[in-house]
């Protein structure tokens, strides 16, 4: 694990030093992979500062930060898509709102279901369960951003 991470660090060094001359160019993301499969894509118009310690992995993009255990961190990849939403795809899925309360239908069985803030800060991570469902309550008033296997949300709990 260690020798796998010093390999990750090398490679953000050399980044670092080659992403002035074609980043802009190619690179507009950078894209984490949990060891549970789910992924964060974070913007690289932004500045993006990422640090190691024994422990933890965070990675800063703008207001966005996310720390996560080291042994979490399955893949850390540079990406042409970008990391904002910019449209919304064709829904399959069933949303429904309840108040504070939200519940997806329509997944596929144990597929990864991600729930983000609007500033792209991840709330949760989990997977349907076994009848394609899921399901976060107390949500803060806000704008968040649902990610399944089917389809992209953005919708609005208000108070």
């Amino acid at each position: 694990m260690k020798l796998r991470l010093s390999i990750l660090l090398c490679l953000c060094t050399l980044w670092g030093n080659l992403a002035p001359i074609h980043a802009a160019d190619s690179y507009r993301s950078v894209v984490v992979t949990t060891a549970s499969g789910s992924t964060m894509r974070f913007d690289l118009s932004k500045r993006v500062d990422v640090q190691f310690s024994e422990s933890d992995f965070t990675i800063t993009a703008g207001s966005s930060e996310v720390s996560l255990p080291v042994t979490e961190v399955a893949r850390f990849d540079f990406s042409t898509d970008p990391a904002a939403v910019e449209s919304l795809t064709k829904t399959t899925a069933s949303l429904r709102i309840a108040g504070q309360d939200i519940s997806v239908s329509g997944l596929k069985p144990h597929s990864p279901v991600m729930l983000c803030a609007a500033n792209g800060l991840l709330i949760a991570s989990s997977h349907a369960d076994s009848e394609g469902s899921f399901s976060a309550s107390n949500l803060e008033a806000g704008t968040y951003i649902l990610k399944t296997n089917l389809s992209t949300l953005k919708f609005l709990i208000r108070k």
